[in-house]
């Protein structure tokens, strides 16, 4: 190849690497809106599974962040100092659900707080039957709301004292369903850790460069053309 078409084929290269590197940032949260709320569970130890469920554009995304309010119900109790583990689990089918991953137990503090999923076991992914749902060590560790047909918020959920942990594969009974609207939010899809969202600035500083190399190729080729 001669130098000159290398000359004209760089910048075109360039331009192509520079937007393949470029981060795809996708991100997508289910659930309702992280808030106070009139109630907390008072019986203990189970599990709640919610109707939410990520859209198709999220499949093979792994959940990455759980978010939930910490602080006095609007009818008294609080749940700061109470502990909950972020799961996934299938859709509930045929009266139980199967968890697919497990994520860190965390202890609720007051305000509006976000953790990492933290996986401990199984698969963060999110698939295609994929639902959002979560264990309360002790006594409920989320505010909810009782909501109305068509909001949402059906959530099933079980009741077993002894049910203080869960592992991957491990499967539940649904006791009953209810519809409820709960203070928690997953979310799925966020950057890569060590990845950065470039500022608008540096995009536009990128963007002009690799457009003046194109514009060098574009005059290399028109001075090539008029030497012949």
């Amino acid at each position: 190849m001669s130098s000159r078409s290398t000359r004209i084929r760089l910048p075109l290269a360039v331009l192509a690497g520079a937007l393949a590197a470029a981060p795809a940032v996708a991100q997508e949260t289910i659930g309702d809106e992280v808030q106070q709320r009139t109630l907390i569970d008072s019986f203990a130890n189970f599990i709640l599974v919610s109707s939410y469920t990520f859209s198709p554009g999220a499949l093979g995304q792994p959940v990455t962040s759980v978010s939930v309010f910490g602080g006095n119900s609007l009818l008294g109790g609080s749940n700061v100092g109470r502990t909950f583990v972020p799961l996934l689990v299938t859709a509930p089918a045929g009266g139980s659900f199967t968890v697919t991953g497990v994520g860190t137990a965390r202890v609720v503090a007051p305000g509006v707080q976000t953790f990492a999923f933290g996986l401990t076991d199984g698969s963060a992914l999110v698939g295609a039957s994929t639902r959002m749902a979560w264990l309360s060590v002790g006594p409920g560790a989320v505010h909810f709301d009782f909501g109305s047909e068509g909001s949402g918020g059906l959530v099933s959920y079980t009741m077993d004292a002894t049910t203080v942990s869960a592992s991957a594969g491990q499967s539940f009974e649904v006791l009953d369903s209810q519809v409820r609207v709960y203070s928690i939010q997953f979310t799925a899809g966020e950057p890569p850790v060590g990845s950065t969202v470039p500022e608008p600035a540096t995009v536009a500083l990128v963007g002009g460069g690799l457009l003046a190399l194109v514009a060098v190729g574009r005059r290399g080729r028109r001075s090539a053309q008029s030497t012949k």
